[in-house]
């Protein structure tokens, strides 16, 4: 994908790829991050436009899934200057452009600095862009999240401790406003069955038992709770299937509530279809 001439620019040499092994050694700065994540190939190159005074540097990474990508994509939105007209998923962090499309997380970084650097990474960033293959389904994952809730400039997938210290869990994190207040929804999904699913929501029963006092939620089932934590504000947890989900920061009681049975109806309506022991029978 990172292709000899790609619109007006042309590449200064070969591409280098690079392996798991080899990211300490390609990205030294970002092979911690990066091996967070499943890796499953990366690549480098240098390119020149023939107006441009300095070249720019791009570096595409493929992951095993959409979330691992997902993940390093949101390692810096924190320092988002300015989100791209072109995509729903990029943003400029100074003139350094990210981008997120899939499997695939795309940075570009120009040897110019500060609006010069900005254009030329965003006139790459349009040429490769549309070259990445498109997402054919989106993971069940972020498929649960309500309506509005799954703009990716505001979701991160990151381990977090909320599920039990000592041994942290992958989940999606998800931000969005209620009123005047910024609320995150965390959803996690386990790897094995439901039974571990289980494991991982008393292991936040009892975190949220340890500061605050829990209440169970009959109306959303028998594995339900709403509690007053006293940084995060009013939250409520649940379990479903194969799912732990939690909602934090929200301004009542009701609105916690509200957004885990979202949740549950979406974590219910995107349940696989059963398969037909003989389809032709």
């Amino acid at each position: 994908m990172l292709a000899a001439e790609v619109g007006a620019w042309t590449r200064r040499e070969q591409v280098r790829v690079f392996g798991p092994a080899e990211v300490a050694q390609e990205l030294p700065d970002d092979a911690e991050t990066i091996l967070d994540y499943d890796l499953e190939l990366g690549a480098c190159a240098s390119y020149t436009a023939p107006d441009a005074k300095a070249g720019v540097h791009a570096m595409l990474l493929t992951f095993r899934t959409p979330l691992d990508a997902l993940g390093v994509f949101a390692r810096h939105t924190g320092g988002m200057t300015q989100r791209l007209s072109t995509t729903a998923a990029g943003y400029l962090e100074g003139p350094i452009l990210h981008l997120y499309a899939g499997c695939f997380y795309l940075r570009i970084v120009p040897e110019q600095a500060a609006e010069a650097g900005a254009e030329q990474a965003q006139d790459l960033a349009a040429e490769l862009g549309p070259r990445l293959p498109p997402l054919t389904e989106r993971p069940r994952l972020t498929r649960v999240l309500p309506r509005g809730w799954r703009n990716p400039l505001r979701l991160d997938y990151k381990e977090v401790e909320l599920f039990g210290e000592g041994e942290p869990a992958k989940a999606l994190i998800a931000d969005g406003e209620l009123g005047e207040k910024t609320v995150q929804l965390v959803v996690m999904r386990a790897a094995a069955d439901a039974q571990e699913a289980r494991k991982y929501y008393e292991q936040m029963v009892t975190h949220f038992a340890e500061v605050s006092e829990v209440s169970r939620l009959p109306q959303l089932g028998e594995d339900a709770f709403v509690a007053s934590h006293p940084s995060w504000g009013m939250c409520a947890g649940m379990l479903q299937d194969e799912f732990v989900a939690a909602a934090l920061g929200a301004p009542t009681a009701r609105d916690a509530q509200v957004l885990l049975r979202l949740l549950g109806i979406r974590i219910r309506t995107t349940r696989p279809l059963p398969t037909l022991a003989n389809p032709g029978s």
